[in-house]
């Protein structure tokens, strides 16, 4: 267990169970539970591009982590460089394998995420267009998992449609916004402007998902999903509120991880506002179990 923990730290575990929920939210939208064999591939499809993902993230930083996170696992020496680099590729090959056997569609679909994952590691992170690729992937996301039916590449035949489309908006623009807020989580005293720009941004997200909850029928009142979004929007506004009148890294990094753990609900509560089924989104809201757990070993961010 010695061995992997740095490894597990590398591709940050515990944020892959938020990645997860997000695949079964979307495949319920559209698929409910069948193909069930097609859900398994594409959990294992963002498993794979998602950690590595991660793993690239600090494959490409390393000069960065050396100076400013030497206890990062690259920097001190308990993953080698060449190590990661061969994890990161077998990790995207296993995703991209996985969206193959689903679907030449869904391979597209996931080739797009590897784009998107390594234009944001290798170029895009420290620019403004960094948060945007950011939830790009969640939106291909989600719209891969949505898709897994759909033999074609036309884009208005499947996969960019009502009601996923709503999700993978909301997701991914929230998703931009958690991005831009965790952008100066490590420093001494966050700016506050990219802070705002962050909650503005994120919260807009979330007001999608009420206005798809509003728009398009699903099995439960919109009114029981209203309570418990306004419950997790007013939950998380309050602690990034906090970080803004007092921004240091503590609060900033609470904040981030406090959204992404938040996610696991929010999938929860869509998958139940469409299905009706309370089993499902009790599925969903297990994923939180592993998520705290690791995430008291292993930084989410």
């Amino acid at each position: 267990m010695k061995r992997l923990l740095p490894y597990f730290q590398l591709m940050r575990l515990p944020a892959l169970f938020t990645a997860l929920t997000d695949t079964f939210a979307g495949f319920m939208m559209t698929l409910g539970l069948a193909p069930f064999s097609d859900l398994y591939l594409l959990l294992i499809a963002t498993t794979g591009l998602y950690l590595s993902g991660m793993v690239f993230n600090d494959v490409f930083d390393v000069k960065q982590d050396t100076a400013e996170r030497p206890e990062r696992p690259i920097p001190s020496g308990r993953v080698p460089w060449t190590n990661a680099v061969i994890l990161g590729v077998v990790l995207m090959l296993i995703g991209l394998g996985a969206a193959a056997a689903v679907s030449p569609h869904c391979l597209k679909l996931a080739g797009l995420i590897a784009v998107a994952v390594l234009a944001y590691d290798a170029v895009l992170k420290k620019t403004w267009l960094g948060p945007v690729a950011m939830g790009s992937c969640r939106f291909l996301n989600i719209s891969l998992a949505a898709s897994a039916g759909v033999s074609s590449f036309a884009p208005w035949q499947g996969t960019f449609q009502r009601p996923h489309l709503g999700l993978a908006m909301g997701i991914g623009l929230y998703i931009v916004g958690l991005t831009f807020f965790a952008r100066t989580e490590a420093l001494e005293k966050s700016r506050k402007k990219v802070l705002i720009l962050g909650i503005v941004i994120a919260n807009a997200g979330l007001g999608v998902l009420f206005w798809l909850v509003n728009f398009w029928p699903g099995d439960i009142a919109p009114s029981n999903v209203y309570f418990g979004l306004g419950i997790v929007a007013l939950v998380l506004n309050r602690r990034w509120i906090r970080a803004i009148s007092n921004p240091e890294p503590r609060f900033v990094q609470a904040g981030v991880k406090s959204g992404l753990l938040s996610l696991i609900v929010i999938d929860a509560l869509i998958v139940y506002w469409k299905t009706g089924e309370p089993t499902y989104s009790l599925i969903v809201l297990a994923a939180l179990l592993p998520a705290m757990f690791l995430g008291r070993l292993i930084p989410m961010t």
